[in-house]
């Protein structure tokens, strides 16, 4: 975990803009993200943070841990709220309204406007499959964006597909994965 946070914020000093932890399970990703936080909060380059999750149990993991060290600012993002004051806010895709069953962001839009976040930190990037969270990084360009996961994507390539548009368009989706 150390090393982890260590890298993290080496590679932030260093002006790198995309970062991927990948992790075993079990090895404390929610801890390293509170840490990860915490420093960054101390330096004073966390301006205001998105900690994003695919569902409900790692949303309120997230809230436990972020909550024993920042108090009132980390915060649940919810769809029947219109205030967003916690300096961390802790949301899912669905919350956010950019699942991949809805046609169009709008709680997204409607509450976010563009460069809001200074880091964003999807936890379990590896599910994401691009989609349409793809918005939330296109609308916060300047975002430091780090993403966690247990199980990185890897395509094995084979001669007989490479050259096949299904091929090619799993290999994009990996690249922003």
């Amino acid at each position: 975990q150390d090393a982890a946070i260590r890298r993290t914020i080496e590679a932030i000093g260093n002006n790198q803009k995309r970062i991927l932890l990948s992790l075993a399970t079990g090895t404390g990703k929610t801890h390293i993200a509170k840490h990860l936080f915490w420093k960054l909060s101390k330096s004073g380059s966390l301006r205001k943070a998105l900690f994003l999750v695919d569902r409900d149990e790692l949303r309120t993991q997230a809230m436990n841990h972020l909550q024993g060290m920042f108090g009132d600012d980390a915060d649940e993002i919810k769809s029947n709220s219109k205030s967003f004051n916690a300096k961390i806010l802790i949301g899912t895709y669905q919350t956010l309204n950019i699942s991949n069953e809805d046609k169009d962001p709008y709680f997204w839009k409607k509450n976010f406007p563009k460069n809001y976040f200074s880091h964003i930190l999807i936890d379990e990037c590896h599910r994401s499959a691009w989609g349409k969270w793809s918005v939330i990084l296109e609308d916060n360009p300047d975002a430091i964006q780090i993403g966690l996961t247990a199980t990185p994507r890897k395509i094995k390539e084979n001669n007989r597909i490479k050259n096949n548009k299904e091929f090619k368009e799993d290999m994009l989706i990996n690249s922003n994965n």
